[in-house]
């Protein structure tokens, strides 16, 4: 399957995302027996999740205990950026803000 642009920025930014929640990410599912595992636990690595199978980027149910974490952790002045977005439910922008949060944070902690 080849990705275009747009896809490996999604596909990037999700990965921002896994890390930031302590996920090792995978370029590649594990295959094991001639199937595809895109989430698995590994002895050495810990949880470890294909970078291609991250929903941050359309499922609310993903993103939101993202959101949940970072109000915790960054100033409320960093955070409340995203607010405006989830009331107009406009999750691809939620997501772009949430990546830049992420990277702003991973830059002051």
């Amino acid at each position: 399957m080849t990705y275009d642009k747009y896809d490996m920025d999604i596909i990037e930014s999700n990965k921002v995302i896994a890390k930031f929640l302590g996920y090792n990410v995978v370029d590649k599912p594990k295959v094991v027996n001639g199937e595809n595992f895109f989430e698995y636990f590994d002895e050495e690595k810990g949880y470890s999740i294909c970078g291609t199978s991250l929903k941050f980027h359309y499922s609310w149910n993903h993103l939101m205990p993202v959101i949940a974490r970072l109000t915790s952790l960054v100033p409320i002045e960093i955070s409340q950026g995203i607010t405006p977005f989830m009331l107009l439910d406009n999750i691809g922008r939620v997501h772009a803000e949430v990546v830049e949060i992420i990277q702003w944070y991973n830059q002051n902690k």
